[in-house]
């Protein structure tokens, strides 16, 4: 008896103008909450490649701070300068020892030159979807935008009726 009753008080709340307004109000208000939620999963996503672009960067600089030379046509003209000298320049043992020790780090720094070029394509990428992300997240904040006018206009019709009914 009493669920008969409670069933149709709430189909009767349904089948009333205002109870079809609010919940139509309410479901605009719970399609906001979950594009929120979709919002805080981007921005999410947005701050890991951020991370990973900051700790990119940050070996990019370690690894740079210990080289003279940073590309990998600049060390082989470098390399190649002291080759010449080694071979043209009569020097002393010692200061030939230091020359090709010096070639030596250079060669090594080639190395390193080419790690940071494939770093910085990997932060170019990075930087790409930072930008999607990003992109994303403007379109997602438009949306949340649209849905609040409407659940404003929405809620004015629910006054506008509520008021109508406190009235009569």
């Amino acid at each position: 008896k009493i669920d008969a009753v409670l069933g149709s008080n709430k189909n009767s709340k349904s089948s009333t103008p205002l109870g079809r307004e609010r919940e139509t109000l309410n479901k605009l208000k719970n399609r906001k909450g979950l594009m929120i939620e979709q919002k805080r999963q981007i921005r999410t996503r947005l701050e890991i490649v951020r991370a990973d672009a900051d700790r990119l960067i940050g070996q990019a600089k370690n690894a740079r701070s210990g080289m003279k030379f940073t590309t990998v046509p600049d060390i082989q003209a470098e390399i190649s300068r002291l080759q010449r000298k080694q071979e043209t320049v009569s020097m002393s043992l010692a200061d030939e020892k230091k020359l090709i020790k010096e070639i030596e780090m250079l060669q090594a720094s080639k190395r390193t030159a080419e790690e940071l070029r494939s770093k910085q394509g990997d932060l170019d990428g990075i930087k790409s979807d930072r930008k999607s992300i990003s992109a994303d997240l403007t379109a997602k904040d438009k949306e949340i935008d649209s849905i609040q006018k409407e659940i404003d206009a929405q809620f004015k019709v629910v006054k506008e009726l509520t008021d109508k009914q406190s009235t009569q």
